[in-house]
């Protein structure tokens, strides 16, 4: 939700120019196109200028000009030239001017927070070895070679640490900017109270110096950070409310729900969110009676979870979810946070509008972000934004509009309220800077933005104007107009953004034919691809908001396809559904990694795989709309090379599907069964209490039963699944057609759909390789790798270096048991494969260190993994533990690239004892099925819930290795008939221990 510096075009980057130093007399043409903000003409005439400079004779005006280009690329979203402009003078800085030293280190700070995690290091076109040319050899610096952190968060405040260490006693103004910008990175990292003292003090430094320009930009940057932590408490008291109602559910059955009460750490998240949420907008117990109550319920939660009394943690946390369900208390408590914000805001405004100091473009921009925090307070006061789980950004926007104009029956303007008036004033003035400065980018912005505020009071004619010219004003702005300068300035981001608003409003107004909305979401889809193909780097943001341009363009075509009679017409309409489909699933990944470059990465590896299905195989693509279930089937076509499509709409509403998909998997998790005490966890089990069937029934009723006939007329046996949202973590191979309560008698009767279908799950077709093994299969070369205790001594982790820049270690806050049976698997595995001793690292061998020097070593045909796997739904905390710490997903990405790997790809990834984070299984399951994406091999076989490795999964395991080496059938049939065999053992029947295992990716 990083409003302010990152989805409008970077508002303050002037002030990262080279204010603090004192260039020499004369105009600066670049300074002044950049502070009129064409920072394309500013990139030209800084980059001639900087030709022409000789860097030895004028090493500090070269140093400058670096870096005031820099921020011209950046403010353009070119954030990898920015970032090598400033890598190629860096080492060049004489060690005694500490000003420009911490001028570039700031610079490169903003640039890395920027880029997110993405890898812009990995794109085809730099140069070998990643080595960069610079323009001049300055400093005998021919060539530089990027760093490659392995998150550039982290990289970016090791910048800003390393700048505000330099010797800035007389330039306070540079140390204010340094401030501000690691306020920015601090909020990326979720630690927003530092954030909020950064800023705090920026601020002040800024108002010393009578820098209204940077105060500004710092206020407006803690008010967005006050939003952020009013979002992260609405996000754990959704996730309170989620574990509280589970715990007290699995209570009622008499399920001991100690372990998983302390494991979600739900009391000790909310509290955090709540202290926050004081701190930022300084309420407590004397004027908010809500949060004294709140406090102390939640304190009276976390002693008895620490007592270990059942009776007292229900008690308590039934107490602490009626507090959070009330609408009296809570309400007040919310319209003062309101208030408070609205305020701050409103002064701000005042403060833009009275001062002078400010540049045209800059103070434009100050008072459009004035408008869009005060947009976003009016969504998270809309019910959707009270609703659990917590919708997204887009979402409450959308909420916002739309309960707004339920309210008016016509179009009204009048009368507005504060907020309205607010954002009007603002936008208002914002106009008459671009009248004045004639400024068509300025103007598209506002009258975008204005547009917005139309449509929210239903004037939805005067909002499609508005938004027509803002795209005119975009396509006029181009200050030169040739092909070559509009191939390189084209502003796509911005068309992409307009297009697709005045679809949405266009729709939404109701008077409009579908084909023809149709078309312009079209156009967007064309200027978004532009933006991809463009800019490497992409911020959190932009990614977020592909994810939902990409549904609503595939809902909008398969409602067109629906009603066209014309069947050539509808397979065009179906392809291109399916294409946005794709696109969706590609950019949920992206977001997922917040790398836009691993997922692209990974597709230029597969460009040249056939992308016909085999026979007998079907795609299919259960997607939840808001309104329906549609049903995509893709399979070959014997008589065309391309493949048929079929759409199919389930007769069951998405709610339902949903119900019965969380329920399902609440059911089948570790802690339902009935174990008696000290027994082991595979011994058989009881499921008197849990009647997971029903839900099973639902499932296949509203997934599979519309399909099968298609699927049975096709003579369809295989089918690679691309599962939608809350789908992702379903257990697929449970899906039972009229079961009943006796497991073994569905098992017996081939019920369950694992025995009627083999089984693949994709995080989508574009990203699996679905063909032969492209080299030898030599099992010996398979690499063991086992962790059974992870509290032994040998593999206690090293203590954690202090560091404000590191985000922490999600292996101390979680207590992972041990996994009985891993000696025995990798023992019967190594057997079974032929593996040298040397490649098999168990417990203390079992290092990061050591897997990466076997992978760089030596080309492995399949890895296993015996160890805990933890997927939650931030990928930096998803990992899986080794012997001295975590195995991240970054981590692994890094392992698999060695030039070895990449030469010779891994085939399988196997993974024997994962678990999702309680509470967050359908973000949190993408880490699982984008993992061979991110690690790059063909296929990897995961589990949805951990089964302690004990003695179902040694045989389970065991059988899948069995029955793949003895070459007759695919990964997939291999792992559908270990799952049968275990279903036949009267111990195993039941689906809590074969249904967790799925296959992702390739499946030959």
């Amino acid at each position: 939700m990083r409003l302010v510096k990152l989805w409008v075009l970077v508002l303050g980057l002037g002030w990262g120019l080279v204010c603090w130093g004192e260039q020499g007399a004369g105009v600066d043409p670049g300074e002044e196109y950049f502070q009129r903000g064409e920072f394309e003409l500013a990139v030209g005439a800084w980059e001639e200028a900087r030709l022409k400079l000789d860097p030895e004779k004028s090493p500090a005006d070269y140093v400058d000009l670096s870096v005031n280009l820099a921020a011209a690329y950046q403010s353009l979203g070119r954030l990898r030239e920015a970032r090598n402009v400033l890598l190629c003078v860096e080492p060049c800085i004489p060690k005694n001017d500490s000003l420009r030293r911490a001028a570039v280190k700031s610079q490169l700070g903003d640039v890395y927070l920027v880029m997110g995690d993405s890898r812009p290091d990995n794109v085809q076109d730099d140069m070998m070895d990643n080595k960069i040319p610079c323009p001049i050899n300055f400093c005998d610096v021919e060539t530089i070679t990027p760093p490659k952190p392995e998150n550039n968060v982290v990289q970016a405040c090791n910048y800003l640490e390393d700048a505000l260490k330099e010797n800035l006693v007389d330039k306070p103004l540079l140390r204010a900017n340094i401030l501000n910008k690691q306020g920015n990175v601090l909020v990326a990292q979720k630690k927003y109270e530092e954030a909020l003292k950064k800023y705090k003090e920026s601020v002040t430094l800024a108002n010393q110096e009578n820098d209204k320009a940077l105060a500004i930009n710092a206020s407006l940057n803690g008010v967005q950070t006050t939003i952020d932590i009013l979002w992260a408490y609405r996000k754990n008291v959704c996730f309170f409310r989620q574990i509280a109602e589970d715990v007290i559910e699995a209570n009622e059955a008499s399920v001991n729900i100690i372990d998983d009460i302390k494991d979600s750490k739900i009391a000790d998240k909310l509290e955090k969110s709540l202290q926050e949420m004081q701190q930022a907008f300084n309420v407590d117990g004397n004027n908010t009676p809500f949060v004294n109550i709140l406090q102390q319920g939640i304190k009276t939660l976390k002693g008895s979870i620490g007592e270990s009394d059942l009776d007292k943690i229900i008690n308590s946390t039934q107490a602490v979810l009626n507090l959070l369900k009330e609408d009296g208390p809570k309400t007040v408590f919310q319209q003062q946070v309101q208030k408070f914000l609205v305020t701050q805001l409103a002064t701000i405004l005042k403060q833009v509008q009275a001062t002078n100091e400010l540049k045209p473009y800059d103070k434009a921009f100050a008072l459009m972000s004035v408008e869009r925090l005060v947009q976003m307070l009016q969504a998270l006061s809309t019910k959707k934004a009270q609703s659990c789980p917590l919708p997204s950004r887009l979402e409450v926007l959308k909420s916002l509009r739309l309960e707004q104009t339920q309210k008016l029956p016509v179009c009204s303007l009048s009368p507005l309220t504060q907020e309205e008036q607010l954002r009007f004033n603002a936008l208002k003035e914002a106009a008459e800077v671009a009248k004045i400065t004639k400024n068509s980018n300025i103007q598209a912005y506002v009258g975008g933005y204005l547009a917005q505020l139309y449509a929210e009071r239903r004037c939805y004619e005067q909002a499609i104007q508005l938004t027509r010219r803002a795209i005119d004003s975009v396509k006029s702005y181009l200050p030169l107009n040739t092909e070559d300068f509009e191939k390189l300035w084209g502003y796509p981001d911005q068309l992409y953004r307009w297009e697709w608003q005045l679809a949405i409003f266009l729709k939404e107004q109701g008077q409009t034919p579908l084909k023809e909305v149709m078309v312009v979401y079209d156009r967007a889809e064309k200027y978004l691809q532009s933006v991809r193909d463009h800019y490497r780097s992409l911020p959190q943001p932009f990614l977020e908001d592909a994810i939902q341009f990409y549904f609503e363009w595939a809902d909008l075509l398969l409602q067109v396809a629906d009603k066209e009679a014309d069947l050539i017409k509808k397979t065009g309409l179906l392809k291109k559904a399916i294409k946005g489909i794709e696109s969706f699933k590609e950019s949920e990944l992206r977001n997922y990694f917040k790398d836009d470059c691993s997922v692209g990465t990974y597709k230029e590896h597969l460009k040249g795989v056939d992308r016909i299905l085999p026979a007998k195989t079907a795609i299919f693509y259960p997607m939840m709309f808001d309104d329906r279930v549609e049903l995509l089937l893709s399979f070959a076509n014997s008589e065309r090379s391309d493949n048929i499509i079929k759409q199919i709409k389930s007769p069951v509403v998405p709610k339902v599907l949903r119900q019965a998909a969380e329920t399902l998997r609440k059911k089948m998790k570790p802690g339902y069964p009935t174990l008696k005490a000290n027994d082991d966890p595979d011994l058989k089990v009881s499921r008197e209490y849990v009647k997971y069937f029903p839900h099973a029934n639902k499932l296949d009723e509203g997934l599979i039963q519309p399909v099968l006939s298609i699927l049975h007329e096709n003579g369809i046996n295989t089918l690679i699944i691309i599962p939608d949202k809350f789908l992702r973590s379903t257990p697929f191979a449970t899906l039972c057609k009229n079961c009943g309560e006796n497991d073994k008698d569905n098992a017996d009767r081939k019920k369950f759909l694992f025995q009627r279908y083999v089984l693949v799950i994709a995080p989508g077709w574009e990203l699996t390789d679905h063909g032969q093994p492209q080299r030898e299969k030599d099992w010996s070369l398979t690499l063991l790798n086992g962790l059974k205790n992870p509290k032994s001594t040998s593999c206690s982790s090293p203590p954690l270096v202090a560091n404000h820049c590191t985000t922490g270690d999600v292996t101390t806050t979680l207590d992972f048991g041990e996994l009985p049976n891993v000696t025995e698997e990798l023992n019967n595995l190594q057997t079974l494969l032929g593996v040298e001793d040397e490649n098999k690292l168990e417990e203390d061998k079992f290092k990061r260190h050591s897997v990466e020097d076997k992978l760089s070593k030596t080309a492995f045909f399949m890895v296993h993994f015996a160890t805990h796997g933890y997927f939650d739904e931030d990928k930096d905390t998803s990992f899986l533990l080794a012997c001295d710490g975590q195995l991240t997903l970054d981590h692994l990405q890094t392992l698999f690239e060695s030039p070895v790997v990449q030469e010779n790809p891994v085939e399988l990834l196997f993974l024997s004892a994962c678990q999702s984070a309680l509470g967050k299984e359908p973000q949190a399951a993408l880490g699982l099925a984008g993992i061979a994406v991110k690690a790059g091999v063909r296929s990897a076989v995961g589990t949805l819930w951990q089964v302690s490795s004990g003695e179902s999964t040694r045989l389970l395991v065991e059988e899948f290795y069995g029955k793949y080496k003895g070459g007759k059938v695919s990964k997939a049939e291999a792992l559908q008939q270990a799952q049968q065999s275990l279903i036949t053992k009267e111990s195993f029947y039941d689906p809590f221990f074969w249904a967790p295992f799925v296959l992702i990716g390739n499946w030959q």
